[in-house]
């Protein structure tokens, strides 16, 4: 039972993963630039000059990129990806650990319209699809360092902070509805399934792992079953011109389709315990 060193822990799934891995009864790190951070109980908090090796390193780290990419934002963005990962893996060179969870996203794919996408699929051609491929070849780093390395490209995680959190209040009020045509096709999946499939990464996988639930929906659904779960209509869509209006070049990543496939978690034999998305939005909501 490997111990586990979480950089960027305190976001809403590397908190509840932290809690989990501890339950587990292992050792617990969380790497922060605040040294006033709530952590769960039983983790040790340590500042991020000071980033201890255990036997497994989780990397969540990265600034939101749902804003829109100014070019100070875009630095941001990919400092605290791309350039975090890379100094992680130098670390690595002095002590190296066994395993090297980091975190990536399904944007990693583009757009992929209606066709299903497993870990076998190439990066796409998008900004996010870009940037998600940097990251993880800052990432791929370690394995020329003998250490197991885990891509886990994480779809939208639900549970009560994230995407689905900025959701919620437009929602509540009956405003919601779907973006764009609607047509594009949503991977989500639920934060204890998420927890889960990153605790199977660090004891088993290795290379990429599509992090999403089993039954992606296309947008317009997942609108229709967030408000129904709410009691709430959910009608009014968000235009692709007011989208594009308000985020730049960022509203391409919110407009994309990726029907991705959580293929390598089924090969390792993986159970979800939320497979369908009205159960999951009623536990979470």
């Amino acid at each position: 039972m490997r111990d586990v060193t979480l950089v960027g822990g305190t976001g809403f799934v590397g908190m509840a993963l932290a809690e989990h891995l501890v339950q587990q009864g292992r050792q617990v790190s969380i790497v922060s630039r605040r040294p006033d951070a709530k952590v769960p109980a039983g983790v040790k908090l340590v500042s991020d000059g000071t980033v201890p090796i255990h036997q497994a390193v989780v990397n969540l780290a990265g600034a939101t990129i749902a804003t829109r990419w100014t070019d100070a934002a875009w630095t941001e963005i990919e400092e605290s990806r791309v350039s975090l990962t890379r100094g992680l893996v130098e670390r690595f060179a002095a002590q190296p650990p066994e395993v090297f969870v980091c975190a990536s996203a399904v944007g990693f794919y583009g757009d992929c319209g209606d066709d299903p996408v497993t870990e076998a699929r190439g990066a796409g051609a998008d900004r996010a699809a870009r940037l998600c491929e940097t990251w993880e070849a800052a990432a791929e780093g370690a394995e020329a360092l003998g250490v197991r390395t885990v891509r886990a490209r994480l779809g939208i995680v639900l549970g009560r902070g994230g995407a689905l959190q900025a959701m919620l209040p437009a929602f509540r009020m009956g405003a919601g509805g779907p973006l764009g045509s609607g047509q594009q096709w949503f991977s989500w999946v639920h934060l204890d399934d998420a927890v889960r499939a990153l605790t199977l990464c660090i004891d088993q996988l290795q290379g990429p792992v599509n992090v999403v639930g089993p039954n992606p929906v296309r947008q317009k659904d997942f609108a229709r079953t967030l408000g129904a779960t709410l009691k709430r209509p959910a009608f009014l869509p968000a235009p692709r011109f007011a989208i594009k209006l308000g985020l730049g070049e960022a509203a391409e990543m919110l407009l994309a389709s990726q029907q991705a496939v959580p293929q390598a978690l089924l090969d390792a034999g993986f159970t979800f315990r939320w497979p369908e998305l009205q159960r999951a939005l009623a536990d979470v909501v």
